[in-house]
């Protein structure tokens, strides 16, 4: 992907970001799926699906970088 800021001699970010969706839009992404025998379609076997309520959680709490890498170091037993 092109950075932020311009570099003289290459394509805008704009202009490679819209030719990258253009491209991504001609994909066939079911065609895709089916060419490595994924098919969702076919419902015929049950699948175990992970519940949402595991992606649900809501909780969660922010550290600073030093006391949360104080506080990795500690449950994994690591040291520097």
């Amino acid at each position: 992907m092109e950075p932020f800021e311009p570099i003289a001699g290459r394509i805008p970010r704009k202009v490679a970001i819209s030719r990258k969706k253009k491209e991504y839009s001609s994909f066939n992404v079911d065609q895709l799926l089916l060419n490595e025998d994924i098919n969702f379609n076919n419902t015929s076997h049950q699948v175990e699906w992970l519940p949402l309520q595991l992606f649900d959680d809501t909780t969660f709490v922010l550290f600073k970088n030093k006391p949360f890498r104080m506080i990795t170091v500690m449950r994994s037993g690591l040291q520097r």
